[in-house]
């Protein structure tokens, strides 16, 4: 899913920039055991992506992807949503 210079912002807590499919593997391993997605709250999209927001044990997180030609995300950006 993610292309090989993709990178998360991530601004849960602390801001995290993480990079390397293991490093974005890795996080999101970690993520979804710490904050499990509950449901799917929206769905639209966003320039050259879309933006996902589901709901998490502490409310809702909102993440805008951005994809490539290859259609591979190349940067995701997350937080709480607004």
């Amino acid at each position: 899913m993610f292309a090989d210079d993709a990178a998360i912002e991530c601004s849960c807590g602390t801001l995290k920039i993480i990079t390397g499919k293991d490093c974005i593997r890795t996080y999101w391993i970690q993520r979804l055991d710490d904050y499990p997605a509950f449901d799917l709250s929206d769905l639209r999209p966003y320039v050259d992506g879309a933006v996902v927001a589901y709901i998490a044990p502490n409310g809702t997180v909102e993440a805008t992807l951005g994809f490539d030609a290859a259609r591979q995300i190349r940067h995701l950006r997350c937080g709480p949503a607004s």
